[in-house]
């Protein structure tokens, strides 16, 4: 009996371990396959690994600067290493041959230019001329001589220089004709066969700065007239950047001093009867350092009324935004722009003249129409003034100018000098 009952006790334990292994079983199975499905349902849905929009760009533009800096630098390495071995291979022909610009010119009493380095073959080989002071250099023939009337001269050793058969002769001058010594008391033997004057008859109009279109390097003469509100067409940042450089402007006028002459009380008497009326300030200069561009206008004072004459303060008030106020008879004519000035000479007296300035002060858009030619025009400064000569030499015009040595070129050049009067000044 005992024994059947431990018998049928182990048939129902393994039984029942059976039966709860085998369903344990099948539980962990049909767990791991919803696992199994799950994670390959996972992967299906989520994307390959990548990298982001942004990375990639990032990246790429990494990469593209990375390249392009590297380039820029191989290309400007090599026009550098160019650039060396271009100037050394003719530099090393000039050593060699002797080789120099098919123009030559002398400066009979001037010192060289000043962007032009002394005793240098390439000084304005850019135009095709080399330009010194020396009369014997390298022992060539010169093909012009350039006279500067502004300082005295004598022709002493003249004919010890080597020249062409048929030199130029140039009478040069940028002081009015009325101040310098005439010429013609220099030789009874006919000489000069080409001028460089400020006068707009010379062969060669020469000046400290002229006006040029805009975009433009070449000599403008004809000027149209004035355009009001300009500043409504002018390109917007052009227009912006005037505009701010006028509207800092916080002081009304002031005069340079100039040197003392025959005509220095007149002038004092002017401005002491100005200054009864306005305020006006006196500098010896006029540059950025001095802060004269934070005034409106600038008195010159001009002793001379030769025809064509610009004064050179003229041009220091342009290039600082500043309005030139001209006193005395001098007459600019169709020399500048219209509308860019102011002439003393206009006003009765010197209160009106200061009443007027005080009247501008207060009306901006009045004031700043006298800057109008900013629109159309640009002044340019005369770096190389002999490039000109050069090209009149390299030219045909230069072959016509030298037959005149062999004509009558001392009636010509006297004429031209003594038919050129400069009135006397009136303030």
């Amino acid at each position: 009996m005992l024994i059947n009952e431990i018998r049928r006790y182990r048939e129902f334990q393994e039984k029942h371990s059976t039966h709860y292994r085998n369903k344990m079983e099948a539980a962990f199975k049909e767990k791991t396959d919803v696992s199994e499905n799950s994670f390959d349902s996972d992967l299906n849905i989520l994307p390959p690994p990548r990298r982001s929009v942004v990375s990639r760009h990032n990246l790429n533009r990494q990469r593209e600067s990375t390249y392009r800096y590297a380039t820029v630098l191989k290309v400007a390495v090599a026009v550098l290493f160019i650039c060396s071995i271009l100037r050394l291979v003719a530099y090393q022909r000039i050593e060699e041959t002797n080789e120099l610009p098919s123009r030559a010119i002398l400066l009979w009493n001037s010192q060289m230019p000043a962007r032009s380095p002394q005793n240098r073959w390439w000084t304005y080989s850019e135009c095709g001329c080399v330009i010194t002071t020396e009369r014997n250099y390298s022992n060539r023939a010169f093909d012009a001589i350039v006279f500067n009337g502004d300082k005295k001269y004598t022709l002493d050793n003249l004919q010890t220089v080597q020249r062409q058969p048929r030199f130029i002769a140039v009478f040069a001058a940028s002081r009015p004709l009325n101040r310098i010594a005439a010429p013609l008391k220099l030789t009874t033997v006919p000489l000069y066969n080409l001028t460089m004057t400020y006068r707009q008859d010379s062969d060669i109009i020469w000046t400290q700065y002229y006006f040029a279109i805009k975009y433009s390097r070449h000599r403008e003469l004809n000027f149209s007239a004035p355009i009001e509100n300009f500043l409504e067409i002018m390109p917007s940042l052009e227009a912006t950047e005037l505009r701010n450089k006028l509207n800092k402007k916080d002081r009304l006028a002031f005069h340079i001093i100039n040197e003392v002459n025959e005509n220095s009380k007149e002038q004092s008497n002017y401005l002491e009867e100005m200054r009864k009326h306005t305020t006006l300030d006196a500098y010896e200069d006029c540059d950025l350092s001095n802060g004269c561009d934070m005034y409106k206008f600038l008195l010159i004072f001009e002793s001379t009324a030769c025809p064509d004459y610009i004064p050179p303060q003229f041009y220091v008030a342009l290039n600082n935004y500043v309005v030139p106020v001209i006193i005395g008879s001098i007459n600019l004519g169709k020399l500048v722009p219209e509308g860019i000035y102011i002439l003393g000479s206009q006003f009765a007296s010197p209160r009106d003249l200061a009443e007027y300035l005080n009247g501008l002060e207060g009306y901006s858009e009045q004031y700043n129409n006298f800057f109008w030619w900013h629109l159309k025009y640009q002044l340019m400064p005369n770096n190389l003034p002999y490039c000109d000569l050069c090209r009149v030499l390299r030219g045909a015009q230069g072959l016509q100018i030298s037959q005149r040595y062999h004509s009558d070129v001392g009636n010509e050049f006297r004429q031209w000098w003594t038919d050129y009067q400069c009135p006397p000044v009136s303030y």
